[in-house]
């Protein structure tokens, strides 16, 4: 499960736990609160795929190339 988190100079950043189990943030700068919703989204994706040691869902790798 990852969390957006909306820093003082309006920056969202996501933390997310990873496949080691370590807390991990990443910055996506300024954005909307349904861009963020979708990065997290696609994030939490692809950290599940790490973690069951499976591909992510190809749909998800075609989206992703549009998201940016």
């Amino acid at each position: 499960m990852a969390t957006i988190a909306r820093e003082k100079n309006g920056t969202v950043r996501i933390w997310f736990v990873d496949a080691g189990g370590k807390r991990k943030g990443v910055r996506i700068g300024k954005a909307s609160e349904e861009y963020a919703e979708l990065f997290k989204g696609k994030l939490e994706d692809l950290v599940t795929a790490t973690i069951t040691n499976t591909s992510p869902r190809p749909e998800l790798a075609h989206r992703t190339t549009h998201l940016f």
